[in-house]
């Protein structure tokens, strides 16, 4: 304003505080574009993986959500005219949000077996002290299945990490069922009577085979010592 006003460059300069040659070059500045704002906004190499190929990115890391940053790039890069590098493609993963993690453990169950339970979980929502006392207990021995022990990656986005293909289940248990029938006194089930419905295997079982309702805990034997590995859980 100083400028337009007919104040010499150093006069401006000693008004606004700055050295000449910055007045100068926004004075040219503002009389070529009207401005003094920078519109290089944009300016610099465009990016390769623009926002469609963000998505395309996304749908890569749904289907395959293991693979390793070198094969989402292989993917990428397959049936495309412009390649991208490895590093290129894990500096958008990192600016999507997608990062590399352990999948979540969880029980290996089928849309069968959580139907089953939510309508379990249903039926026994009230039950009572008293009739939880009849129920058959179990010790579980877990085995391994279909990995070894160590780590595994899957990729993910932001909120997806218990969907389909980011949990894992590893592990089966075997198990053998026990009930309390007296205080201090633990009843297995024998390997013969495994086919019997629970009920009916503690209504059969003769006062020869219960243990003495005398037994204290002390003098008896611990759960963890009469359950043993018989059935699977189904």
């Amino acid at each position: 304003m100083a400028r337009r006003l007919g104040q010499s460059i150093s006069k401006t300069a000693a008004l606004v505080g700055c050295s000449r040659s910055a007045v100068v070059s926004i004075y040219q500045k503002l009389s070529k574009e009207g401005t003094v704002v920078n519109r290089r906004l944009g300016h610099g190499r465009p990016r390769l993986i623009d926002a469609r190929g963000e998505r395309r990115l996304a749908r890569v890391v749904r289907s395959i959500r293991g693979a390793t940053v070198a094969q989402i790039a292989q993917e990428v890069n397959a049936g495309s005219d412009r390649k991208v590098s490895e590093y290129t493609v894990h500096h958008s993963l990192l600016r999507m949000g997608v990062h590399s993690r352990i999948p979540v453990l969880v029980p290996m169950l089928t849309p069968v077996h959580r139907r089953k339970r939510q309508q379990w979980e249903r039926e026994h929502q009230k039950w009572s002290t008293e009739q939880w006392k009849m129920v058959a207990w179990s010790d579980e021995s877990c085995f391994l299945l279909h990995h070894v022990y160590g780590q595994v990656h899957v990729h993910h986005l932001p909120g997806e990490h218990m969907v389909p293909g980011c949990t894992m289940g590893r592990r089966i248990q075997r198990f053998r069922v026990s009930k309390s029938l007296e205080r201090g006194a633990i009843a297995s089930t024998e390997p013969e009577r495994d086919g019997l419905p629970w009920p009916r295997f503690f209504r059969e079982v003769s006062p020869e085979e219960r243990p003495d309702p005398k037994t204290t805990h002390e003098n008896s034997k611990s759960p963890k010592e009469q359950l043993d590995v018989s059935s699977p859980i189904e």
